[in-house]
């Protein structure tokens, strides 16, 4: 959990034409008594970086700095 508390939690139940979930890219972790699939930062910035909304772009900006994530 992050420092401040404050996490968001985006079910995928659905990925588009581009992702498949047997493709996903995802580390399994515990929160609280659960061990939860989660997506990496990478996964999720690779999922978000080339979408037409501005909002995903400005999350895949966000995801690649945070990260320090590269283009592949």
């Amino acid at each position: 959990m992050p420092p401040d508390g404050a996490f968001h939690v985006d079910i995928l139940a659905r990925l588009g034409e581009a992702f498949r979930f047997d493709d996903r890219e995802a580390a399994r972790l515990p929160f609280e008594e659960l061990t939860v699939s989660v997506a990496t930062p990478a996964a999720l910035y690779r999922m978000e970086r080339d979408t037409v909304r501005l909002k995903d772009r400005a999350d895949a900006a966000w995801l690649r700095e945070r990260f320090d994530l590269e283009d592949e």
